[in-house]
């Protein structure tokens, strides 16, 4: 079975114990799952069944999410520079270099929430 860990994403590992029932545990962040009781154990089953059933729009909807999460990253980034490049331009005697840069990267952030949005619409 192939189930991510609802803590950190990784795979979790199926284990059984000596009476056969289930428990599941997370090697990266040490978490363990305990499944007790006889419908816990066919819910697990069935969760697998679905997941290998839906394994390659998860896959696609994943690669979905970290694009959309890379650029909300992208997009804090660039948010602080336009905020370091509008106190470096100045108040009284403002550097215009520095405003053009500020306003180049307040485009790019304005382009990157279009994309997000033209992306959202897709999802």
């Amino acid at each position: 079975m192939k189930i991510p860990c609802f803590l950190c994403g990784a795979k979790l590992v199926v284990r059984t114990d000596k009476n056969g029932k289930y428990y599941l545990v997370c090697d990266p962040c040490g978490s363990q799952h305990f499944i007790r009781r006889q419908q816990g154990m066919e819910r697990l089953k069935e969760l697998d069944h679905y997941l290998q059933q839906q394994k390659d729009g998860l896959a696609e909807r994943m690669s979905s999410l970290l694009d959309v999460l890379a650029r909300l990253h992208e997009i804090d980034k660039l948010k602080q520079e336009v905020e370091r490049l509008d106190k470096e331009a100045g108040f009284i005697c403002r550097d215009e270099e520095k405003i053009r840069a500020r306003d180049a990267v307040q485009r790019r952030v304005n382009a990157l929430l279009d994309e997000l949005e033209r992306t959202a619409e897709k999802i």
